[in-house]
This record gives C-alpha cells, sequence and structure tokens, in this order.
C-alpha cells in the first residue's frame, strides 16, 4: 500500500462523510465535484494495476476535472449510497480515484447547509372596495327579472356598477357572475 494512500479515502467515503455532516446524498456530490473543479479538494488518481510506480499516483488538474469529470451519487440495489467519478476518456475499471479524507471534513465547516427558509413577504393588500359588487349586482338582477325585465348584459351592469358605485369591476368579473346567476 501506498504511503500517501493511508491518508485517502474513496469517493463513496467522501459522499458519506458529508452526508452525515447533513448533505443529502446528491448534495454532497454536487458539492465534491464543486471542490475537486475549484481546487477547494483534490481528486487523486492512479492506474488501477498494483505494479504501477508510485509517481503516477497525482492529482487530477482542476482544469481537465472541470472539462471532463463529474462526481455523482447513486443508490445500489440495496439501498446503500454510492459515490462515483465519471466521465470521458477515463474507463472507470482502469483507474482508482481517491480524496484526501482531511480536506473532505474540512469541506463540512465551508458547506452552506440549508437553514431555515425565510418566509416569503406577503404583498400589500389592493385597495379595499367600498361596496360590494356583487351583492349591488345580484340585487339590481332581481329587482330587474320581478320586474318581468330580461337578463341584463355585462355592459349594462359595468354601468349601473360605474352610476350608483363608482366603481367599474372587470367585464370578465362581471360575465362570469351574470352566468352563475342564470343557471
Amino acid at each position: 500500500m501506498k504511503k500517501q494512500a493511508q491518508k485517502r479515502i474513496t469517493p463513496t467515503e467522501a459522499l458519506h462523510i458529508l452526508m452525515d455532516g447533513g448533505l443529502t446524498a446528491h448534495g454532497a456530490a454536487a458539492r465534491l465535484d464543486q471542490a475537486v473543479k475549484t481546487n477547494e479538494c483534490r481528486l487523486w488518481h492512479h492506474p488501477a494495476d498494483e505494479a504501477t510506480p508510485d509517481y503516477f499516483d497525482e492529482p487530477v488538474p482542476p482544469d481537465y476535472a472541470a472539462q471532463c469529470l463529474t462526481i455523482v451519487a447513486h443508490v445500489e440495489a440495496d439501498g446503500r449510497w454510492q459515490g462515483q467519478v465519471r466521465g470521458v476518456p477515463f474507463r472507470p475499471w482502469t483507474w482508482i480515484f481517491e480524496f484526501d479524507a482531511d480536506a473532505v471534513r474540512a469541506l463540512l465547516s465551508r458547506a452552506k447547509l440549508p437553514g431555515p427558509q425565510p418566509t416569503p413577504e406577503r404583498r400589500k393588500p389592493g385597495p379595499e372596495l367600498r361596496h360590494d359588487w356583487r351583492e349591488a349586482i345580484m340585487r339590481e338582477v332581481i329587482r330587474r327579472l320581478l320586474a318581468s325585465e330580461k337578463m341584463p348584459k355585462a355592459p349594462a351592469m359595468l354601468q349601473f356598477c360605474e352610476d350608483t358605485l363608482g366603481y367599474q369591476p372587470d367585464i370578465r368579473a362581471m360575465q362570469r357572475l351574470l352566468r352563475e346567476l342564470q343557471s
């Protein structure tokens, strides 16, 4: 076993450290991915062949990681989360990827965990109506129908509101009310 590798952990172990710190699996993978690409945390790689000399053990350049690699989380059939490094042109079975355990733990202190979300501010209410135009329209429609007049149309009732209340509602709202009264 290589001397430096003793302090290194697999992508899955790194994922679980961040998950234990409060991040979701996908949030932890995204945080690791961002950290590698911004050089906050190095991703080390070396060939899977044990006979490879130590000088092949080197960090992945952040520019290369940003262009070609992604760290993802996926769930296994048994329900356990796994961390993987995916990308082109690497074939995952030919390379071993590792993180420095201390650097991953340091990400926890810099991670922005979701806190309580601020409640959205309520909009200011519009001007309060001085009269209930719907009630006035219902009364006027009843009065006209009892006087054997035809069911009034929306434009006539809008004019009625303007004349009696000094307010003219939206024509669609008026049409909707008249349809409700007719049914």
